[in-house]
């Protein structure tokens, strides 16, 4: 693979990780991280002083890893109790699950193991800097192997190459205009509430005000974003990517309770 595709798919890995790494800190600590993703070294993660590197090795060929490593102050600012118990490694653990389910790299989901130093081989090494509740954390680094970033391309590849049959006839369908929306949340009120409803009344919603708000197309939850206004009108910035089988899961968590219409007759 030519060193210009391995640092896009390199690029690729680290946004999902990142990703992953922001959801499993929000459910920890309530609180929203934004990240500043930029390349790096591996002499730069290595002069940053003690840190906790933490190593997931998959199966997709020998040599195929990524790593994450992180200082104390980071640790103890973003696992459960401020403590350096494990928990950074239960957040690495969580960040790579979610590049497995994005489906970026083949192989199984692998646990990850604490190693002593960063590995020796390694195809990219990107610095990420997170910023939870206005406060800026001392950077977090990340590397992925060569042998890992050929896997995931190799992955992809063989994806591309098994959809080429199909994709005349999804071609024909590229023009065909499908409803999207955007839901704030949703709740029930029994007919007595609905029928109390004035101008000026306020209907409380499940989702919280800080929440993101689903994007769906065709009844199927594809994205979540932010509000965000321009030019005078309502938008969403697009800020996560619903994967296949999460939307299998809302899907099916939908229709056990769908929200249908009701008419009422005067």
């Amino acid at each position: 693979m030519a060193s210009m595709d391995r640092k896009q798919r390199a690029a690729d890995l680290v946004r999902i990780w990142t990703l992953g790494l922001t959801e499993a800190i929000k459910s920890r600590t309530a609180k929203q991280a934004a990240v500043d993703i930029s390349e790096s070294n591996r002499e730069a993660a290595e002069s940053a002083g003690p840190l906790e590197i933490i190593q997931h090795t998959f199966n997709a060929g020998p040599g195929a890893l990524l790593w994450s490593a992180a200082g104390a102050e980071v640790v103890a600012s973003i696992t459960e109790s401020g403590q350096a118990d494990g928990g950074w490694q239960r957040l690495c653990d969580e960040a790579v699950q979610r590049v497995c389910a994005a489906g970026e790299r083949p192989g199984n989901i692998p646990a990850g193991e604490t190693v002593a130093a960063i590995p020796g081989e390694t195809g990219a090494v990107f610095a990420i800097q997170l910023t939870i509740a206005g406060d800026t954390l001392p950077t977090v680094f990340w590397g992925a192997s060569t042998a890992l970033l050929d896997a995931a391309d190799a992955g992809r590849a063989v994806a591309t190459a098994a959809a080429e049959p199909v994709r005349p006839t999804l071609d024909l369908l590229l023009d065909v205009e499908l409803p999207l929306s955007i839901s704030f949340g949703r709740t029930y009120l029994p007919v007595r509430e609905i029928l109390k409803l004035s101008t000026g009344s306020i209907v409380e919603l499940n989702c919280p005000a800080n929440e993101y708000v689903d994007v769906i197309v065709n009844n199927c939850t594809i994205a979540r974003g932010e509000v965000v206004v321009v030019e005078g009108n309502y938008g969403v910035r697009i800020d996560e990517i619903i994967s296949r089988r999460e939307r299998l899961q809302l899907q099916h968590r939908n229709g056990l309770n769908p929200a249908r219409p009701m008419r009422i007759n005067q």
